[in-house]
């Protein structure tokens, strides 16, 4: 017969060893706890083996020790029957049976088998319509005639989604096929950015921010500024922070910047990138807010941009 001290034993060396895991140490501070209502002997011996945890690393075995621990220090009165053995759940039968915890009684293992019959009837229904309904598609005897306007079946496809003229084509009228028609859209594309005048976006006390404008030939409805702020004074800039607003239709994503400095008499420069997204092609405005130091002050400006060139948005 296994005695407590023998039970306790094991348990302390469950965990103490390095191998378990950490679940399986909560389950036997746990158990621990529970038996010290059952072996009252043993109830200085397992707080104080609980005390030890309530200094362990880890945070849970931690709170679950001294929550443990608390119960012997201040509600020792309320210990046993907060431990005490779960009672044994009563199944009200024909036969007033008791099934314990965790256990399932016949009335139950009835009714689940009748359910699952029944799904089992039902999903055989459903196959047994379907092949009937396959059989029926495929007994050309019953089948209504189609007038087959093509040989493929996408113009009928195309006629629900619009009634698209789908009448074959001369070979002369169709363009020649251009195997370089992705280059020459990117080159396009790097030269229209290339055509769109850079803007100075706001100056004053020395703070100059220009916008530069890009174009993604893979995305027309991106535009991207290339924001580059430089400082003419005779100060250097601290804290340089640039906020920005647009209209609801566009969507604004402004990247962080490459510095929060800017030194005196033009000497470096600030880059920061913004991403707007026009799906609608509207006319691109823009507010700006700017706060930095110089010169020991606090500065904080706000600024309109209303000078933006066409060719960004359209």
């Amino acid at each position: 017969m296994v005695t407590p001290d023998e039970i306790l034993d094991l348990f302390e060396k469950v965990t103490v060893n390095i191998h378990m895991t950490l679940t399986t140490k909560e389950y036997a501070v746990t158990a621990l706890m529970k038996l010290s209502v059952r072996y009252p002997d043993l109830a200085p011996q397992i707080k104080r083996f609980l005390d030890i945890f309530g200094t362990n690393v880890n945070v849970e075995l931690q709170q679950r020790a001294i929550e443990f621990s608390s119960l012997f220090r201040k509600f020792d009165n309320l210990r046993p029957s907060l431990l005490e053995r779960m009672p044994a759940m009563e199944n009200k039968s024909s036969r007033e049976t008791v099934v314990q915890n965790g256990e399932v009684g016949d009335d139950e293992l009835n009714v689940v088998k009748d359910e699952k019959e029944n799904k089992n009837i039902e999903d055989s229904s459903v196959l047994l319509d379907l092949l009937s309904s396959t059989s029926e598609t495929n007994n050309p005897s019953e089948v209504p005639h189609i007038e087959e306007k093509s040989g493929s079946k996408e113009p009928d496809l195309l006629d629900l989604l619009g009634g698209l003229e789908l009448e074959p084509q001369s070979e002369s009228s169709l363009p020649p096929l251009n195997q370089n028609i992705i280059l020459e859209r990117y080159l396009t594309s790097q030269t229209e950015s290339e055509g769109i005048p850079s803007i100075t976006a706001f100056e004053k006390n020395g703070l100059r921010i220009i916008f530069e404008f890009e174009k993604p030939p893979d995305n027309p409805e991106m535009i991207i500024i290339n924001l580059v702020a430089t400082n003419l004074s005779f100060s250097p800039i601290n804290d340089f922070l640039l906020q920005a607003a647009v209209p609801k239709v566009f969507q604004l994503q402004l990247l962080p910047p490459t510095n929060n400095y800017i030194p005196a008499n033009n000497l470096g420069k600030i880059q920061q990138t913004l991403k707007i997204l026009n799906p609608s092609k509207s006319q691109l405005r823009m507010k700006l807010r700017i706060s930095y130091i110089s010169n020991g002050q606090n500065f904080l400006e706000q600024a309109e941009v209303n000078n933006i060139p066409q060719a960004v948005y359209m």
